[in-house]
């Protein structure tokens, strides 16, 4: 079972939400990238990325509580064990529940290595990103989530064809729809769904030139 119940009545709540953040970004996001040093490491674009979005009038007018780092801890009062995961970007509602979120997980790409050469790193988008999604870490029994790429060297054509190539081969790992999944605003913008339990996840994915 879902843990926010009426899937279909947040399913539209959380998609209204991710097009305000989208739109949030969209507007901050050149303002932002200016402001980066040449150390751009994913938590240093993240934090300011996020302190940005505190700052419109959208994000304050929705009573959206935008959280960083946000600790995905166990309901079992009893339990020792840490955190399972931190969410990059937590957008919160103000209707008393902790569990209820847009989860944005945040991942650099197209990153030159030590030998000097641009590696996409879709792999890491994949698999530390889309996964834990695909898995329930991230976004357990939600039926909406959302992935945020760095474009490290501003080429997002190429991130985009290094992500798509990279989602197709690994298709049924992901358990993804590609038949259902496709292209927003290509190549900055496109969704891909994903078949889980208790419920299906669509996840939303923005690639950020840097």
């Amino acid at each position: 079972m879902a843990i926010i119940g009426d899937s279909d009545r947040w399913s539209a709540a959380l998609l209204d939400t991710f097009g305000v953040v989208a739109a949030v970004i969209e507007t901050v996001w050149p303002v932002c990238r200016a402001d980066f040093h040449a150390r751009r490491t994913e938590n240093y674009i993240t934090r300011r990325l996020i302190r940005r979005i505190r700052r419109d009038e959208r994000i304050r007018d929705s009573f959206l509580q935008v959280e960083s780092q946000r600790e995905l801890l166990d309901d079992d009062p009893d339990t020792e064990t840490g955190p399972e995961g931190y969410l990059d970007i937590s957008i919160l509602f103000w209707v008393g529940r902790n569990n209820l979120c847009l989860a944005l997980e945040c991942k650099r790409l197209n990153v030159l290595n030590k030998k000097g050469e641009r590696d996409s790193l879709a792999h890491e988008y994949v698999h530390k990103g889309i996964m834990r999604f695909v898995n329930g870490q991230y976004a357990s029994g939600l039926p909406l989530g959302g992935m945020i790429g760095y474009v490290m060297d501003g080429d997002v054509a190429f991130a985009f064809a290094a992500v798509k190539a990279k989602i197709r081969a690994e298709a049924a790992a992901l358990s993804c729809d590609l038949h259902q999944s496709r292209e927003l605003a290509a190549p900055q913008s496109f969704l891909t769904i994903h078949r889980r339990s208790p419920v299906e996840i669509e996840l939303r994915h923005l690639l950020l030139p840097v």
